[in-house]
């Protein structure tokens, strides 16, 4: 063979394999689903994904942050099948613009002060935080769900106005930022949810807020628009409300909501209503 058709020859079997490649990634991503998901809810989407994947070969790709962040980033047109959000206001928003297909209140929690090892500033329950050894206390950021409630809690109990007059609130990205502030020792207690203080050895939960004064807390479940003609995005839809999945999240420390409670793709059948100015969604894809 001449050296020319040996180069051209040589150059159609590399084309020939790039294509090749490019179809199988085309059709991996096709069959894979993607997850953004609460950072609080985190470890238990990722070990139900890890469930689907072995029972049906079907990859899961989850991705965690801030309810607020991930909405904007769906409104925004990011590519994703299913949202779980900590926020019935936040799967609002993304209902609102048209991109819910199903929608369904799986999930409660509830809200914790938390210390670090040892509680060197001697925190007990939210009054405390106002006493003279107190000095910091972390919550998640203003639009952050486990934010809004630490704030409706402590509005409730009249702690609030005298934390934010004094500068000692230290606010987080997410509620897992929240976290390593008490577990460093970087402040002096911290308001999470349940379920995180499980996660973390380095912190000790001293005080669990009673329901009274803190908002329902409650997680929806949300299947976009994008994701009702791919068969994947399907079955994992459907996979999350089976007892299998369900377990995962009890396992967590959530409570499971009735199952025979009915979906609404509307979402605006568990909303709570809050003065509009609580909840601003910008334009950009996601907070800095």
């Amino acid at each position: 063979m001449k050296p020319r058709a040996r180069v051209n020859c040589v150059l159609s079997l590399l084309a020939a394999l790039m294509a090749s490649g490019c179809e199988k990634d085309d059709a991996a991503s096709k069959e894979s689903v993607t997850v953004l998901a609460a950072a609080s809810t985190f470890d238990a989407v990722k070990e139900v994904a890890e469930q689907f994947r072995r029972k049906y070969g079907i990859e899961v790709l989850v991705s965690s942050g801030p309810s607020n962040g991930l909405a904007r980033q769906i409104i925004a047109g990011a590519p994703a099948d299913v949202f779980v959000s900590a926020s019935r206001d936040w799967a609002d928003a993304v209902g609102d613009s048209g991109l819910v297909a199903d929608r369904r209140a799986v999930l409660s929690n509830s809200l914790v002060l938390i210390v670090p090892p040892g509680n060197p500033a001697r925190i007990l329950d939210p009054a405390d935080l106002v006493a003279p050894r107190g000095k910091h206390v972390a919550l998640a950021g203003i639009n952050v769900p486990a934010g809004v409630y630490a704030e409706a809690a402590l509005r409730s109990s009249g702690y609030f106005e005298p934390l934010e007059a004094s500068d000692r609130i230290v606010r987080g990205h997410d509620v897992r930022h929240t976290l390593n502030y008490v577990s460093r020792s970087e402040v002096d207690a911290g308001i999470v949810y349940a379920t995180d203080a499980r996660v973390s050895p380095h912190v000790v939960a001293v005080y669990e807020f009673p329901a009274d004064v803190s908002e329902e807390i409650t997680y929806p479940f949300v299947l976009l628009k994008s994701a009702v003609d791919r068969e994947p995005a399907r079955r994992f839809w459907e996979y999350l409300n089976t007892e299998e999945a369900l377990n995962v999240f009890r396992h967590h420390g959530f409570k499971v909501l009735d199952a025979d409670a009915p979906a609404t793709a509307t979402a605006k059948a568990d909303h709570r209503e809050r003065p509009a100015d609580e909840i601003h969604v910008p334009a950009s894809p996601v907070d800095p």
